[in-house]
């Protein structure tokens, strides 16, 4: 009895609505397409505000945690404070010092070539410390990642691939462990494929993962670990448990300010520099991309398009009433 109390009238009201469609398609015709108009459109944006500002980066386990570490700094080029997301390696070692955070690490991409001749190929690499795998929580989809013992200067040269070049230059061979890419500067072993979809901590496509200290004594020598004022990384920290963003900021910049006392001391450095924990997503971050924020007004754009179409949908009710 229960359910024939409110199926039969539903049921009812359906055939209603029915019947009035098919006595006026041009009326109905009208209102199909106002709402498909508003709704295609904030579906359409909602895809990319998803992809832009709400999804984290695939296969990064508990991302709140996961935090940008950058400066905030009087710029001395203009006068101007600014948010600096380029770092030293002798910053990344300071904070490795922080016990408000679990793990740190960091970053460099770059495009790199390897083979020969008719065979050459164009990589995007992502240079990454011997930690950065297991900061983020994710498991390689074959083989393994590398790990702080493939991170050491003079360490065998290792390469970890993306699953999609692993799809696409190797077919998905399984086989593809133990064979070796050659970058121009020594050969590097395949040990592992990362998950489908896996960026690290950015969107951007990454074709090979590779050690961050052998291949910057590789190509850059040994200044790049000694040299504060040569910033090349980007650095990234999961916050300890039950540290908030706020500790980890405040340690982080007394860390950092100790680690630059030579430059603040001749005055080539603001003293007053502040680190910045700032959310993984980068579009929520101060550097935001300019697409972000494009991205979000054209959002509201949408939203906009969406309460037009209700307003003429109701405007056609109230005609034809």
């Amino acid at each position: 009895m229960r359910q024939g109390f409110w199926w039969d009238p539903m049921t009812s009201t359906v055939r209603y609505a029915l019947r009035r469609m098919r006595r006026s398609p041009g009326f109905t015709l009208g209102v199909i397409l106002s709402f498909a108009l508003g709704i295609g459109a904030n579906t359409a944006m909602f895809g990319i505000i998803d992809r832009l500002l709400l999804r984290p980066p695939a296969h990064v386990v508990d991302a709140d945690r996961v935090r940008r570490l950058m400066v905030e700094r009087l710029a001395p080029e203009t006068g101007t404070h600014a948010t600096v997301e380029m770092l030293s390696y002798p910053d990344y070692v300071a904070f490795t010092r922080a016990r408000t955070f679990a793990s740190v690490a960091a970053i460099n991409t770059r495009p790199v070539t390897a083979g020969r001749g008719p065979a050459v190929r164009r990589y995007q690499a992502g240079v990454v410390t011997g930690n950065f795998f297991s900061l983020l929580g994710a498991r390689s989809a074959l083989g393994r990642f590398l790990g702080p013992d493939d991170d050491r200067v003079g360490a065998p040269g290792v390469a970890v691939l993306s699953y999609e070049s692993w799809q696409g230059e190797f077919g998905g061979d399984r086989g593809v462990i133990g064979r070796t890419l050659d970058f121009g500067y020594g050969p590097y072993v395949i040990v592992g494929v990362a998950p489908k979809g896996f960026t690290g901590v950015d969107l951007r496509r990454i074709d090979v993962w590779l050690p961050l200290r052998p291949v910057a004594a590789r190509t850059m020598g040994t200044v790049w670990a000694t040299s504060p004022g040569m910033n090349w990384l980007r650095v990234v920290a999961r916050l300890a448990p039950g540290v908030a963003a706020q500790t980890a900021e405040a340690e982080a910049t007394l860390l950092h300010r100790q680690g630059r006392a030579e430059q603040i001391g001749r005055g080539r450095y603001d003293p007053a520099v502040r680190v910045v924990a700032t959310p993984l997503i980068a579009a929520r971050g101060p550097l935001a991309s300019r697409e972000s924020k494009v991205a979000t007004w054209l959002a509201g754009i949408s939203l906009l398009v969406l309460l037009i179409a209700c307003a003429n949908v109701a405007n056609l009710l109230l005609a034809r009433g």
